[in-house]
């Protein structure tokens, strides 16, 4: 929810205060089919310090057979913070639900009016929790916190930690798919994956009942480094592991095997390696990311991990083949449990600082990591930085690329290659600049963006006029709260009108990605006749990153190309954040291609055919040319961190000879975004 509420600040840029408003609009099904008596509540919370929000009162209406809804005289207040809450019930069960949203500060709710929620197929979930009672050995209801969260955008949908309840009640919309964690009382913490919800029956009414039982678990072996321990100091520290690898920075409790009767200790040994430590596993399964950190003289190891037990799971021996740690800063992570413990280890300090040099209050922050190539895992951290953090991120880490993104209520989000090379540094300095979209060496006052509809119809190269949600060419007014909210499908237009360049996401989500930082090159690069690729690429990478793919318009002039002639596109090469060539066409092979591009049509690589030829009249294809408008439109499934090169060219046909050979080059430098 943090998260969510971060990305919100960074949205929206209108603030107002009042002490009573309203709220009206009107709410639809997907197709537009006005939907009569819909329930909608906004919900007012006020931030208790050390406690978190509170509930503080709510106001609802129902929509007319014409979708109108008003909710009026709600209570208004600047600390105040309103979740609006839109759904269509039969009976006791949702049938249709709209987005699930967060509770949005009121400098930007207030005034937002006139919204048209598009509700989806709901589903009800009725969740209870039961376990073996421990002294009576007797099944029994327990009682719970919980956790729901979209598996795809990452952020909770609905939660409660102030206390325990005994059971809940969740609509939400059946289009996604779910991650529930439980933490019963006096018991581990466990997940489960609540995958495709629409092949259920109409309503969908799924009642969840969870075994919390769980049993202490012996998890023993060795670590070394180079097959020999004699550390100085040694110790394995234990995270839980969400859906989707996500691994939030608090440990699980230290010294586990003090819970057993009789009590016992884990043993650590640095000069033998060997350990033998207590962990626990649930009926559901309990996934656990197991991170062991040695010191020897002035060197850190460390080897991460993931085991996954179950109340059948014997004991399990697990060994580790320690690693050189990353990182120029050393530091303790702190164990609460049985005794609390301060393990020094090698750490790597981010930095998140804004564009002055001051570090921010506040981020929610994700570093991706990828250790399969020394037989580690793959996982992602998730952390909160905080005031009292001063701009800092601490993270144990091995030598690896890290794929980090950054929301702020403080500029806009940030996504970014970390290379390897650079966690030595300490600190590891990120950057994050405010939403002002502009030039990179320039100032720009002619960008335009646009909401429009996702469909196939709009979903093109040049979308008809009734695809337009908002067009929007005076950034100062852009406050697209209302589309942003309603729950349709919606894609997500970027460009400059002065010479075309257009990144099209299609069906976006920025209520998961926030906006982008838009920044165009404002030149042409030395190596280039056209900085058009270039240009595109580095703008478009900076925009959001929760949507389906990327329609990308590329101008370009008839003294460069001769679209008179079949026209084929081809990215050459791709470079990594160092401005190194790490993939070329002449030289390597699509099978060799770098991870983040295997997802990408082929052919756009393929030296041979020179690239996909771009149709002149299949709007819909890998890629389009309008000879007309002189624009080019490559789909790509994403962008990554690092721009390629593109070429394109017009193929030979029989009776050409070489050199009426006709090509144009279009020469993207890296991008460290």
């Amino acid at each position: 929810m943090k998260k969510i509420i971060l990305l919100i600040f960074g949205l929206i840029f209108i603030v107002s205060s009042v002490f009573a408003f309203d709220f009206y609009g009107y709410t639809y099904d997907t197709n537009g089919n006005a939907l009569n008596a819909t329930n909608v509540t906004v919900e007012v919370y006020q931030m208790i310090p050390g406690s978190g929000p509170s509930l503080v009162g709510a106001k609802s209406a129902l929509s007319n057979s014409s979708g109108y809804f008003s909710v009026s005289d709600i209570t208004g207040n600047p600390a105040y913070m309103y979740k609006p809450i839109v759904i269509h019930y039969v009976s006791n069960d949702a049938d249709y639900v709209g987005k699930s949203l967060p509770s949005f500060p009121a400098g930007e709710f207030q005034g937002t009016n006139n919204v048209s929620f598009y509700l989806w197929r709901g589903a009800t979930l009725n969740i209870t929790v039961y376990g073996t009672d421990h002294q009576s050995g007797l099944t029994v209801p327990k009682n719970f916190q919980y956790q729901i969260k979209d598996t795809k955008l990452g952020y909770s949908v609905k939660s409660f930690f102030n206390g325990y309840v005994n059971q809940v009640t969740a609509n939400l919309p059946a289009n996604r798919n779910y991650s529930i964690m439980i933490y019963a009382n006096e018991s581990f913490p466990f997940s489960y994956a609540l995958n495709n919800l629409s092949s259920y029956g109409s309503p969908i009414h799924i009642d969840l009942s969870f075994n919390a039982t769980d049993s202490l678990k012996w998890v023993s072996g060795y670590a070394t480094f180079n097959a020999t321990a004699g550390f100085d100091n040694f110790y394995i520290i234990g995270y839980i592991i969400e859906p989707g690898n996500m691994v939030f920075t608090y440990p699980i409790p230290s010294n586990m095997s003090g819970w057993r009767w009789p009590s016992s200790t884990d043993q650590f040994n640095p000069t033998t390696g060997f350990y033998n430590m207590t962990l626990i596993g649930s009926v559901l399964g309990s996934d656990i990311l197991l991170f062991a950190t040695a010191k020897n003289g002035s060197n850190y190891y460390g080897a991460f991990k993931k085991i996954t037990l179950t109340g059948a799971s014997p004991d399990l021996e697990l060994n580790f083949s320690m690693q050189p740690l990353a990182g120029g800063y050393t530091g303790n992570i702190t164990i609460q449990g049985m005794d609390t413990k301060y393990i020094e280890t090698k750490l790597v300090r981010f930095l998140f600082q804004n564009s002055s040099g001051s570090p921010l209050g506040n981020a929610f922050v994700s570093a991706s990591v990828n250790y399969s190539y020394v037989n580690q895992t793959a996982f992602t951290w998730m952390t909160d930085v905080s005031t009292s953090d001063n701009g800092t991120a601490k993270l144990p880490m091995l030598s690896t690329d890290v794929m980090m993104e950054v929301f702020t209520n403080e500029g806009a989000p940030k996504k970014t290659t970390i290379s390897s090379s650079r966690l030595s540094t300490d600190p590891v300095n990120v950057t994050i600049i405010p939403f002002n979209p502009g030039g990179i060496d320039e100032a720009f006052v002619d960008l335009f963006i646009d909401f429009l509809v996702s469909n196939s119809t709009c979903d093109v190269p040049e979308p008809p006029t009734g695809c337009s949600l908002m067009p929007q060419t005076n950034l100062s007014e852009f406050n697209p709260l209302g589309i942003v909210i309603g729950g349709g499908t919606m894609s997500f237009r970027m460009g400059r009108i002065s010479n075309g360049i257009t990144v099209h996401y299609i069906n976006v989500d920025l209520l998961a990605s926030g906006p982008p930082d838009v920044l165009f090159d404002g030149s042409a690069n030395s190596s280039s006749n056209s900085s058009a690729f270039a240009e595109a690429w580095r703008f478009g990478s900076s925009g959001p990153t929760i949507y389906d793919s990327i329609l990308l318009g590329m101008p370009y002039s008839d003294a460069t190309l001769d679209d008179s002639q079949n026209v084929s596109v081809l990215m050459r090469r791709l470079y990594d954040e160092n401005w190194n060539v790490i993939w070329n066409a002449d030289i390597n092979t699509t099978a060799q291609l770098p991870d983040e591009y295997t997802d990408f049509n082929q052919t756009l690589f393929n030296n041979n055919t020179h690239g996909p030829v771009c149709s002149t009249n299949n709007t819909l294809a890998l890629c389009y040319i309008n000879t007309t408008s002189n624009m080019i439109w490559v789909r790509i499934p994403h962008f990554s961190g690092t721009g390629p090169d593109l070429s394109g060219r017009v193929p030979l046909t029989s009776t050409q000879s070489i050199s009426l050979l006709q090509s144009w080059n279009l020469i993207s430098l890296p991008l460290i975004v």
